[in-house]
Protein backbone atom coordinates (compact mmCIF):
# COMPACT_ATOMS: atom_id res chain seq x y z
CA UNK A 1 0.00 0.00 0.00
CA UNK A 2 1.24 3.62 -1.00
CA UNK A 3 0.83 5.46 2.30
CA UNK A 4 0.75 9.21 1.94
CA UNK A 5 4.04 9.78 3.79
CA UNK A 6 5.41 7.15 0.94
CA UNK A 7 3.62 9.69 -1.52
CA UNK A 8 4.71 12.37 -0.50
CA UNK A 9 8.48 11.53 -0.11
CA UNK A 10 8.15 10.18 -3.73
CA UNK A 11 6.94 13.56 -5.09
CA UNK A 12 8.90 14.96 -3.27
CA UNK A 13 12.15 12.88 -4.92
CA UNK A 14 10.61 13.83 -8.32
CA UNK A 15 10.29 17.29 -8.07
CA UNK A 16 13.33 18.50 -5.99
CA UNK A 17 16.06 17.05 -8.80
CA UNK A 18 19.15 18.44 -7.67
CA UNK A 19 21.17 21.28 -7.39
CA UNK A 20 22.80 24.23 -9.05
CA UNK A 21 26.26 25.00 -9.02
CA UNK A 22 26.04 28.86 -7.96
CA UNK A 23 29.77 29.62 -9.31
CA UNK A 24 28.86 31.47 -12.55
CA UNK A 25 31.35 31.30 -15.51
CA UNK A 26 31.75 33.55 -18.64
CA UNK A 27 30.31 30.94 -20.89
CA UNK A 28 26.72 31.36 -19.35
CA UNK A 29 24.56 34.48 -19.43
CA UNK A 30 24.08 36.41 -16.67
CA UNK A 31 22.65 34.86 -14.10
CA UNK A 32 22.57 31.35 -14.45
CA UNK A 33 24.48 28.89 -13.25
CA UNK A 34 27.67 27.62 -14.62
CA UNK A 35 27.45 23.71 -13.60
CA UNK A 36 24.04 21.72 -13.19
CA UNK A 37 24.44 18.37 -10.69
CA UNK A 38 22.01 15.97 -9.30
CA UNK A 39 19.95 13.12 -10.03
CA UNK A 40 18.17 15.47 -13.36
CA UNK A 41 21.46 15.56 -15.14
CA UNK A 42 21.21 12.01 -16.77
CA UNK A 43 22.12 10.24 -20.32
CA UNK A 44 19.86 8.05 -22.28
CA UNK A 45 22.51 5.69 -21.83
CA UNK A 46 21.84 5.10 -18.21
CA UNK A 47 18.66 3.54 -18.63
CA UNK A 48 19.11 0.90 -21.13
CA UNK A 49 17.19 -1.37 -19.37
CA UNK A 50 13.90 -0.41 -17.78
CA UNK A 51 14.59 -1.82 -14.11
CA UNK A 52 15.71 1.33 -13.15
CA UNK A 53 12.60 3.62 -13.65
CA UNK A 54 9.69 1.05 -14.23
CA UNK A 55 7.96 0.33 -10.74
CA UNK A 56 5.87 -2.60 -11.36
CA UNK A 57 2.64 -3.27 -8.76
CA UNK A 58 2.08 -5.99 -6.61
CA UNK A 59 -1.42 -7.48 -6.55
CA UNK A 60 -1.82 -5.51 -3.15
CA UNK A 61 -0.57 -2.20 -5.03
CA UNK A 62 -2.54 -2.53 -7.97
CA UNK A 63 -5.95 -3.25 -5.39
CA UNK A 64 -5.15 0.20 -3.83
CA UNK A 65 -4.43 1.59 -7.00
CA UNK A 66 -8.44 1.05 -8.02
CA UNK A 67 -9.26 3.04 -5.15
CA UNK A 68 -6.38 5.68 -6.00
CA UNK A 69 -2.77 5.33 -5.05
CA UNK A 70 0.41 6.22 -6.42
CA UNK A 71 3.81 6.18 -6.50
CA UNK A 72 6.26 8.71 -8.53
CA UNK A 73 10.60 8.52 -8.54
CA UNK A 74 13.62 10.50 -9.06
CA UNK A 75 15.35 11.73 -11.93
CA UNK A 76 12.68 13.95 -13.24
CA UNK A 77 10.38 10.77 -14.67
CA UNK A 78 9.07 7.32 -13.70
CA UNK A 79 7.03 4.69 -15.11
CA UNK A 80 4.33 3.20 -13.18
CA UNK A 81 3.67 -0.28 -14.63
CA UNK A 82 0.72 -3.05 -13.01
CA UNK A 83 -2.50 -1.36 -14.51
CA UNK A 84 -4.89 -3.67 -16.89
CA UNK A 85 -6.59 -1.01 -18.74
CA UNK A 86 -8.43 -3.49 -20.93
CA UNK A 87 -10.25 -4.61 -17.64
CA UNK A 88 -11.65 -1.41 -17.30
CA UNK A 89 -14.13 0.73 -19.15
CA UNK A 90 -13.00 4.11 -19.68
CA UNK A 91 -14.66 6.02 -17.20
CA UNK A 92 -13.26 3.90 -14.88
CA UNK A 93 -9.49 3.78 -16.22
CA UNK A 94 -9.84 7.59 -16.24
CA UNK A 95 -11.00 7.64 -12.36
CA UNK A 96 -7.87 5.35 -11.62
CA UNK A 97 -5.59 7.09 -13.52
CA UNK A 98 -6.55 10.71 -12.35
CA UNK A 99 -6.84 8.88 -8.42
CA UNK A 100 -3.21 8.14 -8.66
CA UNK A 101 -2.07 11.32 -9.79
CA UNK A 102 -4.28 13.47 -6.66
CA UNK A 103 -2.01 11.56 -4.39
CA UNK A 104 0.92 12.55 -6.41
CA UNK A 105 0.53 16.00 -7.94
CA UNK A 106 -3.12 17.43 -6.80
CA UNK A 107 -3.47 20.46 -8.74
CA UNK A 108 -4.21 19.48 -12.36
CA UNK A 109 -3.71 21.92 -14.76
CA UNK A 110 -6.26 22.86 -17.86
CA UNK A 111 -6.67 24.62 -21.21
CA UNK A 112 -8.88 27.74 -21.65
CA UNK A 113 -11.40 25.82 -21.97
CA UNK A 114 -11.38 24.02 -18.86
CA UNK A 115 -10.62 20.75 -20.47
CA UNK A 116 -8.07 18.83 -17.90
CA UNK A 117 -7.50 15.72 -19.45
CA UNK A 118 -6.22 15.61 -23.17
CA UNK A 119 -6.87 12.42 -25.98
CA UNK A 120 -3.55 11.91 -27.87
CA UNK A 121 -4.65 9.48 -31.20
CA UNK A 122 -4.94 9.63 -34.23
CA UNK A 123 -7.88 11.44 -35.53
CA UNK A 124 -7.37 11.61 -39.24
CA UNK A 125 -9.59 9.17 -39.79
CA UNK A 126 -12.46 10.71 -38.19
CA UNK A 127 -15.70 12.08 -39.81
CA UNK A 128 -16.02 15.99 -40.66
CA UNK A 129 -18.85 17.96 -40.34
CA UNK A 130 -19.51 19.14 -43.60
CA UNK A 131 -18.35 23.15 -43.61
CA UNK A 132 -15.90 22.12 -40.31
CA UNK A 133 -12.57 23.52 -42.01
CA UNK A 134 -10.71 23.82 -38.40
CA UNK A 135 -7.71 22.02 -38.63
CA UNK A 136 -6.45 18.59 -36.53
CA UNK A 137 -3.69 19.90 -34.01
CA UNK A 138 -0.42 17.98 -34.10
CA UNK A 139 -1.53 15.75 -30.85
CA UNK A 140 -4.18 14.26 -33.71
CA UNK A 141 -1.72 13.06 -36.06
CA UNK A 142 0.40 9.71 -36.38
CA UNK A 143 3.36 11.38 -36.88
CA UNK A 144 6.97 11.72 -35.72
CA UNK A 145 7.10 14.77 -32.80
CA UNK A 146 10.71 15.95 -32.26
CA UNK A 147 11.72 16.78 -28.95
CA UNK A 148 9.43 19.50 -27.19
CA UNK A 149 7.64 20.38 -23.75
CA UNK A 150 4.13 21.32 -23.35
CA UNK A 151 4.66 24.79 -22.93
CA UNK A 152 3.47 26.77 -19.89
CA UNK A 153 0.47 23.92 -19.08
CA UNK A 154 1.78 22.26 -16.10
CA UNK A 155 4.83 21.14 -13.80
CA UNK A 156 4.11 17.11 -14.62
CA UNK A 157 3.13 15.87 -17.67
CA UNK A 158 1.79 12.73 -17.23
CA UNK A 159 0.94 10.14 -19.99
CA UNK A 160 -1.31 6.91 -19.73
CA UNK A 161 -1.13 4.19 -22.24
CA UNK A 162 -4.39 3.28 -22.50
CA UNK A 163 -4.14 1.72 -25.77
CA UNK A 164 -0.96 0.60 -28.07
CA UNK A 165 -0.56 0.95 -31.72
CA UNK A 166 0.06 -1.76 -34.13
CA UNK A 167 3.62 -0.66 -34.48
CA UNK A 168 5.54 2.98 -33.31
CA UNK A 169 4.72 5.27 -30.89
CA UNK A 170 7.70 5.07 -28.91
CA UNK A 171 8.39 7.77 -26.37
CA UNK A 172 11.76 9.01 -25.96
CA UNK A 173 12.95 11.79 -22.82
CA UNK A 174 15.89 13.66 -23.19
CA UNK A 175 17.50 15.47 -19.40
CA UNK A 176 17.82 19.35 -20.15
CA UNK A 177 19.86 19.24 -17.33
CA UNK A 178 22.67 17.10 -19.11
CA UNK A 179 21.90 19.12 -22.19
CA UNK A 180 22.91 22.49 -20.11
CA UNK A 181 25.67 21.59 -19.11
CA UNK A 182 27.05 20.30 -22.60
CA UNK A 183 25.83 23.61 -23.83
CA UNK A 184 28.12 25.46 -21.11
CA UNK A 185 30.93 23.81 -21.83
CA UNK A 186 31.56 23.41 -25.16
CA UNK A 187 28.11 25.88 -27.26
CA UNK A 188 27.83 28.70 -24.74
CA UNK A 189 27.02 30.85 -28.28
CA UNK A 190 23.81 28.24 -28.31
CA UNK A 191 23.10 28.75 -24.79
CA UNK A 192 22.81 32.67 -25.08
CA UNK A 193 20.85 32.47 -28.50
CA UNK A 194 18.27 29.99 -25.84
CA UNK A 195 18.02 32.20 -22.93
CA UNK A 196 16.81 35.24 -25.16
CA UNK A 197 14.04 36.07 -27.37
CA UNK A 198 12.26 34.28 -29.60
CA UNK A 199 9.60 35.15 -31.70
CA UNK A 200 7.05 32.71 -30.25
CA UNK A 201 3.14 32.76 -31.81
CA UNK A 202 0.78 33.76 -29.12
CA UNK A 203 -2.49 35.48 -29.03
CA UNK A 204 -3.02 39.61 -27.73
CA UNK A 205 -5.04 38.72 -24.76
CA UNK A 206 -7.79 41.83 -26.04
CA UNK A 207 -7.66 41.25 -29.96
CA UNK A 208 -7.14 37.37 -29.87
CA UNK A 209 -4.87 38.54 -32.93
CA UNK A 210 -1.94 37.00 -33.61
CA UNK A 211 1.54 38.35 -31.22
CA UNK A 212 5.10 38.01 -31.35
CA UNK A 213 5.84 36.98 -27.29
CA UNK A 214 9.64 37.07 -28.04
CA UNK A 215 10.18 35.03 -24.93
CA UNK A 216 13.23 32.95 -23.89
CA UNK A 217 13.27 29.26 -24.66
CA UNK A 218 15.81 28.79 -21.57
CA UNK A 219 15.30 30.76 -18.12
CA UNK A 220 16.88 30.48 -14.86
CA UNK A 221 14.95 30.71 -11.46
CA UNK A 222 16.41 30.24 -8.22
CA UNK A 223 19.32 28.19 -9.91
CA UNK A 224 16.58 25.48 -11.39
CA UNK A 225 17.52 25.55 -15.33
CA UNK A 226 13.18 25.66 -17.42
CA UNK A 227 12.81 25.14 -21.08
CA UNK A 228 9.91 25.31 -22.19
CA UNK A 229 10.23 24.52 -25.89
CA UNK A 230 6.95 24.22 -28.54
CA UNK A 231 8.28 23.49 -32.22
CA UNK A 232 4.96 24.18 -33.99
CA UNK A 233 4.68 28.26 -32.63
CA UNK A 234 7.88 28.75 -33.69
CA UNK A 235 7.97 27.00 -36.71
CA UNK A 236 4.53 26.07 -37.88
CA UNK A 237 3.45 22.89 -39.55
CA UNK A 238 2.15 21.42 -42.99
CA UNK A 239 -1.45 21.75 -41.40
CA UNK A 240 -0.75 24.80 -39.49
CA UNK A 241 1.08 27.10 -40.74
CA UNK A 242 2.49 30.45 -38.31
CA UNK A 243 0.34 33.55 -38.89
CA UNK A 244 1.48 35.87 -41.52
CA UNK A 245 3.35 38.63 -40.64
CA UNK A 246 5.36 37.34 -37.52
CA UNK A 247 9.04 37.23 -37.63
CA UNK A 248 10.81 34.31 -39.02
CA UNK A 249 13.71 32.61 -36.50
CA UNK A 250 17.20 34.07 -37.48
CA UNK A 251 19.96 31.75 -38.45
CA UNK A 252 21.30 31.51 -35.03
CA UNK A 253 18.23 30.47 -33.97
CA UNK A 254 17.64 27.94 -36.80
CA UNK A 255 21.74 26.45 -35.67
CA UNK A 256 20.80 27.03 -31.66
CA UNK A 257 17.45 24.28 -32.55
CA UNK A 258 19.54 22.03 -34.49
CA UNK A 259 22.43 22.07 -31.95
CA UNK A 260 19.56 21.38 -29.70
CA UNK A 261 18.33 18.49 -31.62
CA UNK A 262 21.56 17.11 -32.01
CA UNK A 263 22.11 17.08 -28.07
CA UNK A 264 18.15 15.47 -27.25
CA UNK A 265 19.42 12.59 -29.83
CA UNK A 266 22.91 12.18 -27.96
CA UNK A 267 21.69 12.13 -24.54
CA UNK A 268 18.08 10.34 -24.80
CA UNK A 269 16.61 7.19 -24.77
CA UNK A 270 13.67 5.22 -25.58
CA UNK A 271 10.74 4.49 -22.54
CA UNK A 272 9.56 1.15 -22.02
CA UNK A 273 6.31 1.59 -22.74
CA UNK A 274 3.45 -1.14 -22.35
CA UNK A 275 -0.52 -0.77 -22.41
CA UNK A 276 -1.42 0.37 -18.66
CA UNK A 277 1.69 2.38 -18.16
CA UNK A 278 1.81 5.95 -16.71
CA UNK A 279 4.41 8.01 -17.72
CA UNK A 280 5.32 10.95 -15.37
CA UNK A 281 8.05 13.42 -16.75
CA UNK A 282 8.97 16.82 -15.26
CA UNK A 283 7.84 19.37 -17.59
CA UNK A 284 10.18 21.97 -17.05
CA UNK A 285 13.88 19.98 -16.90
CA UNK A 286 13.18 16.96 -19.64
CA UNK A 287 11.94 17.36 -22.89
CA UNK A 288 9.72 14.56 -24.95
CA UNK A 289 9.77 13.02 -28.18
CA UNK A 290 7.32 10.74 -30.21
CA UNK A 291 7.88 8.16 -33.13
CA UNK A 292 5.26 8.01 -35.74
CA UNK A 293 3.13 5.09 -35.47
CA UNK A 294 0.69 2.31 -37.35
CA UNK A 295 -2.55 2.05 -36.29
CA UNK A 296 -4.71 -1.14 -37.20
CA UNK A 297 -8.63 -1.92 -36.27
CA UNK A 298 -7.88 -4.07 -33.38
CA UNK A 299 -4.62 -2.14 -31.82
CA UNK A 300 -5.30 2.06 -32.07
CA UNK A 301 -2.84 4.19 -30.46
CA UNK A 302 -4.91 6.34 -27.58
CA UNK A 303 -3.08 8.47 -24.51
CA UNK A 304 -4.98 10.29 -21.97
CA UNK A 305 -2.80 13.20 -20.83
CA UNK A 306 -3.02 15.70 -17.71
CA UNK A 307 -0.27 17.88 -16.37
CA UNK A 308 -0.53 19.06 -12.38
CA UNK A 309 1.67 20.11 -10.16
CA UNK A 310 2.56 19.56 -6.36
CA UNK A 311 2.36 23.09 -4.91
CA UNK A 312 4.58 21.81 -1.99
CA UNK A 313 7.16 21.35 -4.29
CA UNK A 314 6.70 23.12 -7.51
CA UNK A 315 9.62 24.97 -8.62
CA UNK A 316 9.55 28.92 -8.76
CA UNK A 317 7.98 29.76 -12.22
CA UNK A 318 9.88 33.01 -14.33
CA UNK A 319 8.33 36.27 -13.47
CA UNK A 320 8.27 37.10 -17.23
CA UNK A 321 5.42 33.92 -17.57
CA UNK A 322 4.43 33.22 -13.97
CA UNK A 323 0.79 34.42 -13.88
CA UNK A 324 0.08 33.26 -17.10
CA UNK A 325 1.32 29.54 -16.82
CA UNK A 326 -0.25 29.60 -13.17
CA UNK A 327 -3.47 30.70 -14.68
CA UNK A 328 -3.88 26.80 -16.00
CA UNK A 329 -3.20 25.39 -12.68
CA UNK A 330 -5.83 27.88 -10.83
CA UNK A 331 -8.73 26.57 -12.51
CA UNK A 332 -11.59 25.35 -9.97
CA UNK A 333 -11.67 21.88 -9.93
CA UNK A 334 -15.25 21.76 -9.83
CA UNK A 335 -15.16 23.55 -12.69
CA UNK A 336 -13.01 21.19 -14.85
CA UNK A 337 -13.56 18.72 -17.95
CA UNK A 338 -12.96 15.42 -17.70
CA UNK A 339 -13.83 14.01 -21.29
CA UNK A 340 -14.32 10.43 -21.54
CA UNK A 341 -14.16 10.70 -25.51
CA UNK A 342 -12.26 12.89 -27.82
CA UNK A 343 -15.59 14.12 -29.40
CA UNK A 344 -14.12 17.72 -30.73
CA UNK A 345 -10.91 16.49 -31.81
CA UNK A 346 -10.70 20.21 -33.78
CA UNK A 347 -11.61 22.27 -31.39
CA UNK A 348 -12.60 21.52 -27.50
CA UNK A 349 -10.40 18.15 -27.00
CA UNK A 350 -7.61 19.36 -29.54
CA UNK A 351 -5.69 19.02 -26.44
CA UNK A 352 -4.64 22.53 -25.64
CA UNK A 353 -3.57 23.49 -29.04
CA UNK A 354 -0.39 23.65 -30.30
CA UNK A 355 1.30 23.26 -27.20
CA UNK A 356 0.57 19.68 -26.28
CA UNK A 357 1.77 16.87 -27.97
CA UNK A 358 2.17 13.64 -25.95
Amino acid sequence: MCTEEQARSISEETTSLGKANGSVRQNVPDGFVSKLSGDLVWEGSSYATSEKYVRVLSAVEIEEVELAAKHFKRRGFSVVRGLNSPKYTIEDNIIIYMGILSHITPVFGADPDKMALGHIRDATKDAIIPGDDRKLAVSKYPNFLNFHTDVGLGDILSLYTYQMPSSGGSQRLASFWRIYNELVEHKPDVLATLCHGWPIEGKDPETLLPKDLDRPLVFCEKEKIIIQLSRQVLLGTTNLPRSAGLPPLNASQIEALAALDELCNKYSFVVEQKQGDILCVNNFGILHARDAWTDTPDHKRHILRILSKDPRHAWDKPALVADEWEKNLSYDPATLYIPLADFDPRGKTACAASDAHG
